[in-house]
């Protein structure tokens, strides 16, 4: 039987009970934002009254400091998203915890998705208000206007996007150890692991191939394989302008463009088509949190990981290793077919629709 407790209510208690985490989000959020960008900005208008600034190079410091491609913005969306993941659903570790959680008068899906909300919730809410603030310095000292308040939509809008994406994989570690420590490192691993295999794979074949171009797309897209990376890459390839690989079926079609007989990848577009992807990822987690039921109780997952049995398996289990082998073979294929996809159709044959046309098939035909 369960209680018919206000969602609300229940995130009032969640922000009690991690009030630490509020405020120490909202502190660096704060701090490393506006208060940074105030005390620079100052700094700056002074030079410029007594001559020694030109008024350009502060319009153009305020706008690297909201635009996409502040790497301070990202690294506080990182962290906050582990630390909130971490503490929401460390409870999983402890058996006390988990039986007091548990015999509270509210489902288990419910319990699980209040604790996703206020996750969200504690970075969002400090991270829009810091904007703002930064927003109100520029107005302040005449820095602001329309084309810097639609720089700083796109920023927030990624930053939320980042912290989600790091905040489901600390989920995800957490849920899948046993100890909060444990449950650090594996969200180290998710981060870096196959970013890290698809690069020491690169690094490899430029030592042993005399004739292998480093900086290739399969280097680039090893940064897509990480809820961290991923955004500095895109962050740095929109900054820049250049062109970025997408794979895909309708993508292509809608995101390539014609100029000057040259097919070529319109940012634009782009940042819309990524804005619809997220909000369907968001649609279907909530589609997929709304059709589960349980039907089985859940023990605390209080083992310790036993580090020498486990690598002891994994030489020993010839099945595993086949696998295993079998896994990064295809992933190596699919990359290195992808990536030339990205090329030769744009490129050699002029042609994005024959780009989704070859994506298409390979999806039918594929394993």
């Amino acid at each position: 039987m369960t209680s018919k407790i206000s969602f609300c209510r229940l995130l009032k208690e969640d922000f009690k009970r991690r009030s630490w985490l509020i405020a120490l989000v909202s502190l660096a959020c704060f701090i490393l934002l506006p208060i940074v960008l105030l005390l620079s900005i100052d700094g700056m208008m002074d030079s410029v009254r007594d001559g020694y600034t030109e008024f350009s190079y502060v319009q153009e410091y305020y706008m690297d400091a909201v635009r996409m491609g502040n790497g301070v913005g990202g690294v506080l969306a990182f962290g906050a998203a582990v630390l909130a993941g971490i503490s929401g659903y460390s409870y999983l570790h402890s058996k006390v915890k988990v039986d007091f959680f548990h015999s509270l008068p509210i489902s288990r899906k419910k319990y699980f998705f209040v604790q996703y909300v206020s996750g969200v919730i504690i970075f969002v809410v400090p991270f829009i208000v810091s904007m703002l603030l930064c927003l109100l310095v520029g107005a302040v000292n005449g820095l602001l206007t329309g084309g810097v308040v639609l720089m700083a939509v796109r920023m927030t809008s990624f930053r939320i996007l980042e912290y989600l994406a790091g905040y489901g994989t600390a989920i995800l570690a957490t849920v899948m150890t046993g100890k909060t420590l444990t449950a650090i490192l594996g969200t180290a691993v998710f981060t870096v692991y196959i970013p890290a295999v698809l690069l020491v794979w690169a690094g490899m074949k430029s030592v042993f191939f005399k004739t292998y171009i480093s900086n290739t797309a399969a280097e680039k897209i090893s940064m897509l394989f990480s809820p961290s990376f991923s955004g500095y890459y895109i962050e740095e390839l929109m900054k820049a302008k250049e062109k970025w690989l997408v794979i895909g079926v309708g993508t292509p079609v809608a995101a390539y463009v014609v100029v000057d007989g040259n097919t070529v990848l319109s940012g634009p577009r782009m940042t819309g088509i990524a804005g619809v992807f997220s909000i369907l990822a968001i649609v279907c987690y909530l589609l997929c949190f709304r059709l589960v039921r349980e039907r089985i109780p859940v023990e605390a997952n209080d083992q310790k990981l036993e580090i020498g049995k486990l690598l002891k398996s994994l030489a020993t289990n010839r099945a595993l290793l086949g696998i295993i082998a079998a896994a990064i073979l295809l992933l190596l294929g699919m990359l290195g077919m992808q990536g030339m996809a990205g090329y030769v159709f744009p490129n050699y044959y002029g042609s994005a629709a024959a780009q989704s046309s070859s994506a298409m098939t390979g999806s039918i035909n594929g394993p």
